[in-house]
C-alpha cells in the first residue's frame, strides 16, 4: 500500500511573511514622506523645487553640450570662416550638417542605376543608365492610376519606359509607330522634342541629342497627351545621372 504524503507549509509561510514584511517597510516608508513634507515649510518647498529644477536644467545643458561636441567634432572645417566664438562655429557646424543631410536625402531619392541590355538569345548586349521609376505630377484616374515611368540611356540612344504602354493621342501615325511633338522643360527652359511610340510599345523613343542632354542637364520634364486625361506630365530630377551616362559606352 502506498504511503500517502503532504508537502511542508513552512516554505510557504516564509514566502508569506517576507511579502508581508516588504509590503510593511513600503507602508512605513511612505509614511515618513508625507510626514516630511507636511514638516517642510513653504521655503523650504520652494528651495527644495528650485533645487530640482536647477539640477535638471543643468542635466538638460550638459546633454545640449556634449551633442555640439559631438556635433563640432565631425564638421569638416576645411572651408570654415575664422570662427573664435563657439556659438558661432554650433551654428555654422549644425547649417553644414544640415545641408549634408539634405543633399544625401536628395541624392538617396533620386539616384540613378545601371542596366543590362539583353538581346533575345539571353545575352548581355549593353549597359545602360536608368533613373528612378517616377509617378506623374498628378495622378491620373483609373486605369493609369499607377502608371510609372523611368528615363534609361544607353550608349547611342534614350528613351522613356512606362510600367504599361502609354495611351497618347494627337499623334501622326506611320507604319507600325506615332509620331509625337512634345513639350519638354529642360533645366527651366521649355521646347519641343520628337519622340516615337511603336504600337502597344511601353517605350517613347526621344531624338538622338536626349542622351547628351540628360548628361548636362539638373531637371527635366516632359508633357504627355494623355487619352482621358489631357497634358500629364512627369518630372525627374537628373542628379547622378552624368556620372553614370558616362560610362554607358565603357
Amino acid at each position: 500500500m502506498e504511503k500517502s504524503s503532504s508537502k511542508p507549509k513552512g516554505c510557504a509561510w516564509t514566502a508569506a511573511a517576507i511579502l508581508i514584511g516588504s509590503v510593511g517597510i513600503i507602508v512605513i516608508i511612505a509614511i515618513i514622506a508625507i510626514i516630511y513634507e507636511a514638516s517642510l515649510s513653504d521655503e523650504d518647498r520652494k528651495a527644495r523645487d528650485s533645487a530640482r529644477e536647477a539640477e535638471k536644467q543643468a542635466q538638460i545643458e550638459q546633454e545640449a553640450y556634449n551633442k555640439e561636441s559631438s556635433l563640432l567634432s565631425e564638421i569638416d572645417w576645411t572651408n570654415a570662416p575664422n570662427l573664435v566664438d563657439r556659438q558661432d562655429s554650433v551654428e555654422f557646424a549644425q547649417k553644414q550638417e544640415e545641408e549634408q543631410q539634405a543633399e544625401q536625402a536628395r541624392k538617396a531619392l533620386y539616384t540613378w542605376d545601371w542596366i543590362n541590355f539583353v538581346n533575345e538569345w539571353g545575352e548581355v548586349s549593353g549597359r545602360g543608365a536608368v533613373s528612378k521609376s517616377v509617378s506623374p505630377d498628378k495622378i491620373m484616374g483609373f486605369p493609369y492610376h499607377d502608371v510609372t515611368a523611368r528615363i534609361m540611356v544607353s550608349c547611342k540612344s534614350a528613351w522613356i519606359r512606362f510600367s504599361d504602354s502609354p495611351n497618347l493621342t494627337g499623334g501622326d501615325t506611320e507604319s507600325g509607330y506615332d509620331v509625337y511633338y512634345l513639350k519638354v522643360r529642360i533645366d527651366g527652359q521649355d521646347s519641343r522634342w520628337r519622340a516615337i511610340q511603336g504600337w502597344s510599345s511601353k517605350d517613347l523613343d526621344l531624338p538622338s541629342s536626349a542622351r547628351n542632354t540628360f548628361a548636362r542637364a539638373q531637371t527635366f520634364r516632359i508633357v504627355l497627351p494623355w487619352y482621358d486625361e489631357g497634358s500629364v506630365i512627369f518630372s525627374w530630377d537628373l542628379t547622378g545621372a552624368s556620372d553614370m551616362i558616362s560610362q554607358t559606352c565603357g
